[in-house]
Protein backbone atom coordinates (compact mmCIF):
# COMPACT_ATOMS: atom_id res chain seq x y z
CA UNK A 1 0.00 0.00 0.00
CA UNK A 2 1.24 3.05 -0.43
CA UNK A 3 2.38 5.62 2.20
CA UNK A 4 -0.16 8.86 3.32
CA UNK A 5 2.54 10.78 1.59
CA UNK A 6 2.55 9.23 -1.20
CA UNK A 7 -1.27 9.49 -1.82
CA UNK A 8 -1.25 12.84 -0.83
CA UNK A 9 1.48 13.82 -3.51
CA UNK A 10 -0.75 12.03 -5.70
CA UNK A 11 -3.63 13.89 -5.41
CA UNK A 12 -1.51 17.52 -5.82
CA UNK A 13 0.05 16.27 -8.62
CA UNK A 14 -3.46 15.64 -10.31
CA UNK A 15 -5.32 19.50 -9.80
CA UNK A 16 -3.62 22.31 -8.77
CA UNK A 17 -7.15 23.13 -7.10
CA UNK A 18 -6.80 20.16 -4.68
CA UNK A 19 -3.36 22.02 -2.92
CA UNK A 20 -6.02 24.45 -1.44
CA UNK A 21 -7.57 23.51 1.46
CA UNK A 22 -11.00 23.89 2.95
CA UNK A 23 -11.35 26.28 5.27
CA UNK A 24 -13.50 26.72 7.86
CA UNK A 25 -13.57 30.56 9.93
CA UNK A 26 -15.60 31.27 12.66
CA UNK A 27 -15.25 35.00 12.63
CA UNK A 28 -15.15 37.14 15.70
CA UNK A 29 -18.36 39.05 15.61
CA UNK A 30 -18.61 39.52 19.29
CA UNK A 31 -21.30 37.76 21.11
CA UNK A 32 -22.65 35.99 18.16
CA UNK A 33 -22.45 33.48 15.50
CA UNK A 34 -20.49 33.84 12.35
CA UNK A 35 -19.06 31.43 10.28
CA UNK A 36 -17.13 31.97 6.36
CA UNK A 37 -16.13 29.00 4.31
CA UNK A 38 -13.97 28.75 1.42
CA UNK A 39 -13.82 25.52 -0.49
CA UNK A 40 -10.50 24.29 -2.11
CA UNK A 41 -11.85 25.55 -6.06
CA UNK A 42 -13.13 29.01 -4.30
CA UNK A 43 -17.08 28.64 -3.44
CA UNK A 44 -17.47 30.96 -0.59
CA UNK A 45 -20.45 30.58 2.20
CA UNK A 46 -21.03 32.38 5.28
CA UNK A 47 -23.35 31.00 8.03
CA UNK A 48 -25.03 33.57 9.94
CA UNK A 49 -23.60 36.98 10.30
CA UNK A 50 -23.03 38.21 14.33
CA UNK A 51 -25.02 41.28 15.10
CA UNK A 52 -26.08 44.22 17.61
CA UNK A 53 -28.86 44.34 20.42
CA UNK A 54 -31.53 46.60 19.38
CA UNK A 55 -30.03 48.87 22.23
CA UNK A 56 -26.43 48.95 20.61
CA UNK A 57 -28.26 49.58 17.35
CA UNK A 58 -29.52 52.74 18.20
CA UNK A 59 -26.21 53.93 19.66
CA UNK A 60 -24.83 53.07 16.15
CA UNK A 61 -22.64 50.08 16.75
CA UNK A 62 -22.64 48.02 13.68
CA UNK A 63 -21.03 44.53 13.57
CA UNK A 64 -21.50 43.86 9.87
CA UNK A 65 -20.01 47.35 9.09
CA UNK A 66 -17.14 47.32 11.33
CA UNK A 67 -16.23 43.57 11.47
CA UNK A 68 -17.51 41.19 9.07
CA UNK A 69 -17.30 43.45 6.17
CA UNK A 70 -14.10 44.66 6.66
CA UNK A 71 -12.89 40.88 7.48
CA UNK A 72 -14.29 39.74 3.91
CA UNK A 73 -12.50 42.39 2.13
CA UNK A 74 -9.45 41.72 3.91
CA UNK A 75 -10.29 37.82 2.88
CA UNK A 76 -10.68 39.12 -0.77
CA UNK A 77 -14.03 37.55 -1.02
CA UNK A 78 -15.45 38.40 -4.38
CA UNK A 79 -18.82 37.53 -3.96
CA UNK A 80 -21.28 34.70 -1.29
CA UNK A 81 -22.35 32.15 -3.31
CA UNK A 82 -24.43 30.90 -0.19
CA UNK A 83 -25.85 32.92 2.53
CA UNK A 84 -27.33 31.06 5.41
CA UNK A 85 -29.23 32.42 8.61
CA UNK A 86 -29.48 29.66 11.34
CA UNK A 87 -32.50 31.45 12.29
CA UNK A 88 -33.51 35.26 12.76
CA UNK A 89 -32.29 36.36 16.17
CA UNK A 90 -30.27 39.19 16.54
CA UNK A 91 -26.84 38.36 17.45
CA UNK A 92 -27.31 35.86 13.90
CA UNK A 93 -29.09 38.09 11.80
CA UNK A 94 -27.75 41.70 11.51
CA UNK A 95 -24.70 41.28 10.36
CA UNK A 96 -25.49 40.09 7.67
CA UNK A 97 -27.59 42.80 6.30
CA UNK A 98 -24.39 44.59 5.91
CA UNK A 99 -23.35 41.63 3.76
CA UNK A 100 -26.81 41.74 1.60
CA UNK A 101 -25.85 45.44 1.09
CA UNK A 102 -22.17 44.90 -0.10
CA UNK A 103 -21.74 41.77 -1.67
CA UNK A 104 -23.24 39.85 -4.88
CA UNK A 105 -25.31 37.06 -3.13
CA UNK A 106 -26.24 33.72 -5.27
CA UNK A 107 -28.56 32.52 -2.69
CA UNK A 108 -29.84 32.84 0.59
CA UNK A 109 -30.94 29.78 2.92
CA UNK A 110 -32.86 29.97 5.96
CA UNK A 111 -35.53 28.34 7.72
CA UNK A 112 -38.14 30.60 6.91
CA UNK A 113 -39.37 31.04 10.58
CA UNK A 114 -40.38 34.91 10.05
CA UNK A 115 -39.84 37.62 12.99
CA UNK A 116 -40.97 40.67 13.53
CA UNK A 117 -37.91 42.83 14.49
CA UNK A 118 -36.65 45.65 11.73
CA UNK A 119 -33.78 43.39 10.75
CA UNK A 120 -35.97 40.94 9.67
CA UNK A 121 -37.80 42.83 7.54
CA UNK A 122 -34.75 44.69 5.70
CA UNK A 123 -33.36 41.15 5.38
CA UNK A 124 -36.56 39.85 3.34
CA UNK A 125 -36.56 43.15 1.34
CA UNK A 126 -32.82 43.20 0.37
CA UNK A 127 -33.51 39.83 -0.84
CA UNK A 128 -36.00 40.53 -2.73
CA UNK A 129 -34.85 43.91 -4.31
CA UNK A 130 -31.93 42.08 -5.35
CA UNK A 131 -33.49 39.21 -6.86
CA UNK A 132 -31.41 36.88 -4.65
CA UNK A 133 -32.98 32.95 -5.11
CA UNK A 134 -34.36 32.40 -1.56
CA UNK A 135 -34.60 28.68 -0.38
CA UNK A 136 -36.27 27.63 2.84
CA UNK A 137 -34.22 24.71 3.72
CA UNK A 138 -35.82 21.68 5.46
CA UNK A 139 -34.43 18.21 6.64
CA UNK A 140 -33.09 15.87 3.67
CA UNK A 141 -32.11 19.11 1.37
CA UNK A 142 -28.53 18.82 0.22
CA UNK A 143 -26.09 21.05 -1.68
CA UNK A 144 -23.25 19.95 -3.82
CA UNK A 145 -20.64 22.33 -3.31
CA UNK A 146 -18.07 21.08 -5.48
CA UNK A 147 -14.54 19.07 -4.50
CA UNK A 148 -16.74 16.85 -3.50
CA UNK A 149 -17.82 18.74 -0.44
CA UNK A 150 -21.39 18.61 0.27
CA UNK A 151 -23.81 20.25 3.10
CA UNK A 152 -27.02 18.73 4.09
CA UNK A 153 -29.83 19.90 6.41
CA UNK A 154 -30.53 17.71 9.04
CA UNK A 155 -32.86 19.63 11.01
CA UNK A 156 -36.26 21.22 10.77
CA UNK A 157 -38.32 19.14 8.64
CA UNK A 158 -40.88 22.02 9.26
CA UNK A 159 -40.41 25.32 11.86
CA UNK A 160 -42.92 24.54 14.95
CA UNK A 161 -43.25 27.56 16.14
CA UNK A 162 -44.75 26.37 19.60
CA UNK A 163 -41.71 25.20 20.53
CA UNK A 164 -40.25 26.57 23.88
CA UNK A 165 -37.20 29.21 22.92
CA UNK A 166 -38.98 28.44 19.38
CA UNK A 167 -36.25 30.59 17.76
CA UNK A 168 -33.75 28.90 18.99
CA UNK A 169 -35.11 25.51 18.94
CA UNK A 170 -35.93 25.80 15.14
CA UNK A 171 -32.41 26.22 14.43
CA UNK A 172 -30.79 24.82 11.37
CA UNK A 173 -28.69 21.71 12.30
CA UNK A 174 -26.29 21.95 8.98
CA UNK A 175 -23.90 19.14 8.79
CA UNK A 176 -21.03 20.39 6.25
CA UNK A 177 -18.66 16.50 4.71
CA UNK A 178 -15.48 16.96 2.55
CA UNK A 179 -14.08 13.14 2.13
CA UNK A 180 -13.78 11.72 5.76
CA UNK A 181 -14.96 14.80 7.95
CA UNK A 182 -17.59 16.17 9.01
CA UNK A 183 -18.57 19.58 10.38
CA UNK A 184 -21.88 20.16 12.51
CA UNK A 185 -23.04 23.37 12.70
CA UNK A 186 -26.25 23.95 15.63
CA UNK A 187 -27.14 27.43 15.73
CA UNK A 188 -28.72 28.05 19.21
CA UNK A 189 -30.48 24.67 19.39
CA UNK A 190 -31.31 23.83 23.11
CA UNK A 191 -31.58 20.94 25.55
CA UNK A 192 -35.23 19.68 24.45
CA UNK A 193 -34.53 19.34 20.91
CA UNK A 194 -30.99 18.24 20.97
CA UNK A 195 -32.42 15.02 23.20
CA UNK A 196 -35.39 14.60 20.31
CA UNK A 197 -32.54 14.49 17.76
CA UNK A 198 -29.64 12.04 19.60
CA UNK A 199 -33.23 9.78 20.19
CA UNK A 200 -34.12 9.64 16.28
CA UNK A 201 -32.84 6.44 14.65
CA UNK A 202 -32.44 7.51 11.68
CA UNK A 203 -30.16 10.10 12.38
CA UNK A 204 -26.48 10.32 12.44
CA UNK A 205 -24.80 13.22 14.06
CA UNK A 206 -21.32 11.96 14.11
CA UNK A 207 -18.75 14.62 13.15
CA UNK A 208 -15.24 14.88 13.73
CA UNK A 209 -15.95 18.86 14.16
CA UNK A 210 -18.07 20.48 16.18
CA UNK A 211 -20.00 24.14 16.75
CA UNK A 212 -20.67 24.12 20.23
CA UNK A 213 -24.41 25.00 20.44
CA UNK A 214 -26.16 28.37 21.72
CA UNK A 215 -22.22 29.93 22.97
CA UNK A 216 -21.44 27.36 25.15
CA UNK A 217 -24.59 28.01 26.80
CA UNK A 218 -25.57 25.28 30.13
CA UNK A 219 -29.12 25.38 28.67
CA UNK A 220 -27.79 23.37 24.92
CA UNK A 221 -25.56 21.21 26.82
CA UNK A 222 -26.09 17.69 27.07
CA UNK A 223 -23.95 14.75 27.11
CA UNK A 224 -25.27 12.50 25.50
CA UNK A 225 -25.58 14.98 22.47
CA UNK A 226 -21.92 15.25 22.51
CA UNK A 227 -21.25 11.34 23.03
CA UNK A 228 -23.41 10.67 19.76
CA UNK A 229 -21.52 13.42 17.77
CA UNK A 230 -17.90 12.05 19.51
CA UNK A 231 -16.23 15.42 17.85
CA UNK A 232 -12.48 15.79 17.84
CA UNK A 233 -12.44 19.54 17.51
CA UNK A 234 -15.18 22.43 18.89
CA UNK A 235 -15.07 25.92 18.20
CA UNK A 236 -17.76 28.72 20.47
CA UNK A 237 -18.54 31.24 19.59
CA UNK A 238 -18.19 33.84 21.81
CA UNK A 239 -16.84 37.04 23.66
CA UNK A 240 -16.95 38.50 26.70
CA UNK A 241 -20.30 38.68 27.90
CA UNK A 242 -22.74 39.28 30.74
CA UNK A 243 -24.29 35.52 29.89
CA UNK A 244 -21.83 33.40 31.26
CA UNK A 245 -20.95 31.72 27.83
CA UNK A 246 -19.50 29.37 27.46
CA UNK A 247 -20.28 27.92 30.83
CA UNK A 248 -17.75 26.05 32.86
CA UNK A 249 -19.62 23.02 32.42
CA UNK A 250 -19.52 22.55 29.21
CA UNK A 251 -15.71 22.91 28.82
CA UNK A 252 -14.78 20.67 31.40
CA UNK A 253 -16.94 18.39 29.56
CA UNK A 254 -14.39 19.30 26.49
CA UNK A 255 -11.35 19.03 28.23
CA UNK A 256 -12.18 15.31 30.17
CA UNK A 257 -13.34 13.95 26.63
CA UNK A 258 -10.18 15.28 25.64
CA UNK A 259 -12.04 17.53 22.41
CA UNK A 260 -9.44 20.03 21.05
CA UNK A 261 -11.74 23.73 21.61
CA UNK A 262 -11.05 27.02 20.45
CA UNK A 263 -13.53 29.95 21.34
CA UNK A 264 -13.46 33.24 19.23
CA UNK A 265 -12.27 35.63 22.32
CA UNK A 266 -9.18 36.67 20.89
CA UNK A 267 -9.93 37.14 17.25
CA UNK A 268 -11.24 34.44 14.16
CA UNK A 269 -9.82 30.82 14.11
CA UNK A 270 -10.06 29.02 11.73
CA UNK A 271 -9.92 25.15 10.61
CA UNK A 272 -8.11 23.52 7.77
CA UNK A 273 -9.71 20.33 5.45
CA UNK A 274 -7.02 19.03 4.05
CA UNK A 275 -8.30 16.68 0.75
CA UNK A 276 -10.82 15.34 2.69
CA UNK A 277 -8.11 13.57 5.09
CA UNK A 278 -6.42 15.89 7.59
CA UNK A 279 -8.08 18.09 9.52
CA UNK A 280 -6.60 20.85 11.99
CA UNK A 281 -6.66 24.40 13.33
CA UNK A 282 -4.26 26.40 12.20
CA UNK A 283 -1.63 28.33 14.71
CA UNK A 284 -2.30 32.09 14.15
CA UNK A 285 -5.64 33.97 12.91
CA UNK A 286 -6.56 34.25 8.93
Amino acid sequence: LMSLAVVVFFIQAQSPVLRRPLEVTAVNVGQGDCYYMRTPSGVHLLIDGGGDTPYWQQLGRNVGEERLVPYLRYRQVPRIDYLILSHPHEDHLFGLLSVLEHFEVGMVIDNGHEHSSPSYQRYIELITEKGIFHHVARSGDEFRLGDGITLHVLYPDRVRSTLPSAYNNNSLLLRLQYGGIRLLFTGDLETAVLYDLVQDPHLDLGAQWLKVPHHGSRGSFLDQFYQAVNPSWAVISADPNVHGHPNKEVLGFLDEYGIDWRTTREGPVTFQIWWGLLGRFTLSPS
